[in-house]
């Protein structure tokens, strides 16, 4: 399916080839894939989904903050994919389709509010603007420095790093509930997710004599940078490093002219930052409803 699914255009990172396919191998156990492509003359459809325990999903698990459908040319060849998947039986489920995705595709299925995703964005805020709102966080910044601390950037390929920084994520206290990547199988996608996407994937780091103070994963796509990851070291939290690294990469991005989505979940962390926040839907639908999408246009036309 790769040569089809990369002429698709992706909405974010979590639709690529590379995203779905590290899903595919890695999390099986979890969720099987049962990714549909329908092609013809008039264009391409593909529904990256997969089977869940009773239900329907695309693709990713919990590690997929944006879930989307991949469609060009003729709309009826989407509605074909979708007859095909329920042939299961099982109803469909996932979460979360952002409200500035083409949302057209989505028609017919029940849609509810999800959580929003934050956003920093160039034609609200200039990287002058941001940093004179938040000059407290450069003070901090300089602080840092003065330790010895120093900023560097990697790439996905940098898989040492990337297994690091997931196994000490699955060590930091989360605000609620457990970390995710408590899970090694979730590590190890990470792992590979990262190294597949390479030079799309940007890791931001502080660090002092050895030891990794924070980072932060980013996925860059055209002109935005999707801020995944956020890991600091819990003996230098006084400095509050993942806050300096957020504060820093955002600013850069702005300068650079990159807009900043600081994705699912709107904690105060990013709200103090946010100029917007795009809201996101929990998409259902049952076996019969996707069944019956490949009979409209017919009855249409």
């Amino acid at each position: 399916m790769r040569p089809a699914w990369q002429t698709l255009t992706s909405s974010t990172v979590f639709q690529s080839y590379e995203w779905n396919q590290a899903a595919a191998r890695v999390l099986a156990d979890r969720e099987v894939p049962h990714v549909t492509l329908v092609e013809s003359e008039n264009g391409v459809a593909l529904v990256p989904a997969a089977v869940a325990g009773d239900h329907l999903t695309l693709l990713g698990e919990s590690l997929a903050d944006y879930r989307d459908v991949l469609a060009a040319g003729d709309p009826s060849l989407l509605d074909t994919a979708w007859s095909e998947a329920a042939c299961l039986g099982l109803k469909f489920s996932t979460g979360a389709v952002r409200a500035d995705s083409e949302l057209a595709r989505w028609e017919g299925f029940s849609l509810s509010s999800f959580y929003g995703a934050p956003l920093v964005s160039r034609t609200q805020i200039s990287a002058e603007q941001f940093l004179a709102e938040h000059n407290r966080l450069g003070r901090w910044r300089r602080r840092l420095e003065r330790e010895g601390v120093e900023l560097r950037c990697y790439s996905g390929r940098n898989s040492e790093l990337v297994r690091r920084i997931y196994q000490e994520k699955g060590n930091q206290p989360a605000e609620t509930g457990d970390s995710l990547f408590t899970d090694p199988a979730r590590v190890e996608f990470m792992v590979q997710a990262c190294a597949a996407l390479g030079s799309a994937c940007e890791i931001f780091t502080l660090e002092s004599a050895g030891t990794l103070v924070a980072s932060l994963v980013t996925f860059r796509e055209a002109s935005t940078r999707r801020f995944y990851t956020i890991q600091f070291n819990q003996r230098w939290a006084r400095y509050s490093p993942g806050m300096v690294l957020i504060y820093h990469t955002t600013y850069e991005s702005l300068r650079d002219g990159v807009d900043c989505d600081y994705m699912t979940g709107e904690q105060g962390y990013k709200i103090r930052f946010t100029t917007s926040v795009v809201p996101m839907y929990w998409v259902e639908a049952t076996p019969q409803l996707m069944s019956s999408l490949a009979s409209r246009h017919a009855i249409a036309a």
